[in-house]
């Protein structure tokens, strides 16, 4: 297991949605239904077992807990 995906389980064991992210910050895959959806363990280990998976992007809002997150 690589060290994205351990640290995705812990984000959704944890009640947080992540996504996948390429090197240049952008999600190489269709995300949108995780603005409403908690992604499934299946789904993230597709996601972060790709090769182009380099980082990991939280998602806030209603999916995640209600989680904010301020600049």
């Amino acid at each position: 297991m690589n060290k994205l995906l351990a640290a995705a389980y812990e984000y959704i064991q944890g009640g947080v949605c992540v996504i996948a992210t390429n090197k240049n910050k952008m999600a190489f895959r269709p995300w949108k239904r995780f603005q409403t959806e908690m992604i499934t363990i299946e789904e993230a280990e597709q996601l972060f077992e790709h090769e182009d998976a380099y980082a990991l992007a939280i998602l806030c809002g209603s999916t995640s807990g209600n989680l904010e997150v301020i600049d």
